[in-house]
């Protein structure tokens, strides 16, 4: 057990930095963005009449390839990259949940199940 509790805390400490570095960048972008087309809206709008910057601000919505690229882009322009591995995280991570749903399959399940029919709460 002492084996995964670091790697575990770890992975999630990580995670949880990664997440804190990529969120606000996708904030600060979609401001951006926002700005953006208040800003075009209103001029084409003044230049062509009511309703005619709707379809202009349409085009400045990000795709979720485009949140995807600036996430991954805050992470990396941080420097975090370079400072561990993440392809190894990554598979440590997959094996780990791999064992856990092995564990709740032959043990923490049958366990449950047993406590419920021995409780009367299950036929």
């Amino acid at each position: 057990m002492q084996m995964r509790v670091r790697p575990m805390a770890a992975s999630a400490a990580i995670m949880q930095l990664r997440d804190s570095v990529e969120h606000p960048a996708v904030l600060n972008k979609m401001e951006k963005l926002d700005s953006a087309a208040t800003q075009t809206a209103s001029y084409a709008e003044m230049r062509g009449g009511p309703g005619a910057g709707i379809g202009i601000t349409d085009t400045l919505a990000p795709t979720a390839e485009d949140l995807k690229n600036i996430r991954a882009k805050a992470w990396v322009s941080g420097g975090y990259q370079e400072r561990y591995d993440e392809t190894a995280r990554a598979a440590w991570r997959q094996h780990y949940d791999t064992q856990l749903q092995a564990l709740d399959q032959t043990v923490i399940s049958p366990l449950a199940e047993a406590h419920l029919k021995r409780c009367g709460w299950l036929p």
